[in-house]
């Protein structure tokens, strides 16, 4: 389940991993981060995992910005919209007959959903199916628009943290680096939003979110970070000041070894083994668990 709007929901795909109507949900601390820190060329696999969960996610609030509100018919295709949606991103490309079979949704739904999409400039037509043994008038297929939103994403190490604007599709279009051995506390957040604000102005599209990485233990439901030793912060709702400084634009945080264990699950050498320890080694050691699929945050976040 979820929360949405001050009010509990239930995931209906009782698969939190890719829930698109639950933002607090089990596995929604699998928050989006760039990662480029390790790799500055390409964000490592992880973070494709977790940019699909958290875009999902805020993508259904672009569609719906009224979830805060008693469920109405309209709300009901809002959620359908998101599913559609979520099949989509999930596909370089895919024809409206697929979505029906993968959704359940009648062909006439899909036809009127996806419309709905292309007009607010989620997804984009490229043109038929080539498939040759078929006859008549080839499907359309639909894709995902990459670049109708951009997202930032900051990764924090011992000594630099990286900034990098991304499209929907991972691609980073702009990285920026700064050293930041020996700056704590205060002096450290004002880097980071240093930083952010100078990726920010590459941005040419609309900014979708704001991501942060960081060791330590981290409460991705509610931000805080409730220790770093090297950072010295404690208690501190990151989150919370950072969306301050942006027009309080979604900002999400998160344990980076919880989402290398969760990339690894999902694209990486472990794909399909659900039960996973993920072990980081760099100036600290950072381990990230998975028991049966599930992200293993123990009651203080420290597991």
């Amino acid at each position: 389940g979820g929360y949405i709007g001050g009010r509990t929901t239930v995931c209906p795909y009782r698969n939190p991993d890719f829930c698109v109507l639950c933002n607090q949900c089990h596995c929604a601390l699998i928050f989006f981060i760039a990662a480029p820190a390790i790799s500055l060329t390409t964000p490592p696999i992880n973070v494709k995992l977790s940019l699909f969960i958290k875009f999902t996610n805020r993508l259904f609030y672009v569609i719906n910005p009224d979830s805060h509100q008693k469920f109405t018919p309209a709300h009901l295709k809002k959620h359908n919209e998101a599913l559609i949606l979520r099949e989509i991103y999930a596909h370089k490309t895919i024809s409206r007959v697929k979505l029906a079979q993968l959704t359940h949704l009648s062909r006439p739904s899909v036809t009127e959903l996806t419309q709905s999409l292309k007009e607010k400039g989620l997804i984009k037509d490229v043109g038929p199916e080539q498939v040759l043994d078929k006859v008549g008038k080839k499907p359309t297929l639909l894709a995902l628009n990459p670049d109708v939103y951009q997202i930032i994403g900051v990764v924090l190490t011992d000594t630099q943290a990286v900034g990098s604007l991304l499209n929907l599709r991972m691609k980073v279009l702009e990285q920026q680096s700064i050293p930041i051995s020996g700056s704590k506390s205060d002096d450290l957040i004002q880097l980071i939003i240093d930083l952010i604000q100078n990726v920010a102005v590459k941005a040419t599209s609309p900014l979708l979110g704001i991501a942060i990485g960081t060791p330590g233990i981290v409460d991705s439901q509610t931000g805080v970070v409730h220790l770093t030793a090297n950072f010295g912060w404690n208690e501190l709702p990151l989150a919370h000041l950072l969306s301050e400084q942006f027009n309080h634009l979604p900002v999400y945080i998160g344990n980076d070894s919880n989402f290398a264990a969760v990339g690894e699950y999902r694209f990486g050498l472990a794909k399909g083994i659900k039960d996973l320890v993920v072990v980081e080694v760099a100036d600290g050691i950072g381990v990230g668990i998975l028991a049966d699929g599930h992200m293993v945050q123990g009651s203080a976040h420290a597991a």
